[in-house]
């Protein structure tokens, strides 16, 4: 698909919450973004629920390539236990 070869996705500063990032995961286990390497989600609406599925993704291997991800104003997310779990499933 047209997702294989994404390697950055700026997200910041939108709307984007739960449900996308659920879908974005579910991309990710699918294989359709392999090759992402820089994850922007700064200023989203993004909650633990939608970093759960990130985690999971990651967990699974389906977001191997990705260096960089920047969630920083992020009033939804609460949990620094999951940007932990997500950063060490990712190394």
């Amino acid at each position: 698909g047209h997702l294989a070869q994404l390697q950055d996705l700026g997200l910041s500063d939108t709307q984007v919450g739960d449900p996308s990032l659920e879908a974005l995961a579910k991309a990710a286990s699918e294989g359709h973004l392999a090759q992402l390497q820089d994850l922007w989600l700064s200023g989203t609406q993004v909650g633990d629920p939608g970093l759960e599925a990130l985690v999971q993704a990651a967990s699974e291997g389906h977001l191997a390539q990705l260096q960089c991800l920047y969630l920083s104003d992020n009033p939804k997310l609460s949990s620094a236990d999951l940007v932990v779990e997500l950063i060490e499933r990712l190394r």
